[in-house]
């Protein structure tokens, strides 16, 4: 006896789900960076990722600011700039177009 139609369905839903391969999070890397630039290999496939398919967030990134204490206003650096080999955690784009660092894991 053939499969029923909901159970069909269900199994066509199930195979574009497993291909999409959807992702929370996925950890990759620091391949090669750069001052505008980033690639990133992740872990489980070993694929590499272009820079061209890698968002940074400003907040990974050597950048200098103004700290007012007491009403003294002080230049500092912040470098929280990724290295080669730094290990991160992206989210990847359904469809695998596009990855974002979201942070940098120990």
């Amino acid at each position: 006896m053939g499969k029923s139609l909901g159970e069909t369905i269900r199994n066509i839903v199930k195979n574009y789900v497993d291909d999409s391969n959807p992702a929370d999070y996925i950890y990759a890397t620091i391949v090669s960076i750069g001052s505008s630039n980033c690639s990133i290999k992740l872990e489980k496939t070993g694929i590499t990722i272009p820079s061209s398919m890698v968002d940074i967030p400003e907040g990974l990134s050597k950048k200098k600011i103004k700290i007012k204490i007491e009403g003294i206003t002080y230049d500092a650096e912040v470098d929280a700039q990724l290295k080669a080999g730094d290990r991160v955690m992206v989210v990847k784009k359904l469809g695998g177009q596009k990855y974002a660092i979201i942070g940098k894991v120990s």
